[in-house]
């Protein structure tokens, strides 16, 4: 039983590995056909969870 376990595992881990893989690889063909052209623009919440808690509005 140990062994089906494992190996299941095993097989789990090789799949995201080869999603990882493959995204990086997506990702690498992207950036090397549009170079500087395109630029991602993040959403200003995404902006906003960067920020440390002190650098919002200073409430007296």
């Amino acid at each position: 039983m140990r062994e089906y376990k494992s190996v299941n595992r095993s097989d789990i881990q090789k799949n995201l590995y080869n999603a990882l893989v493959e995204s990086y690889n997506s990702d690498k063909d992207i950036i090397t056909s549009y170079g500087d052209v395109v630029t991602l623009k993040r959403g200003r919440d995404d902006q906003d969870k960067d920020e440390d808690p002190s650098a919002g509005s200073k409430r007296g």
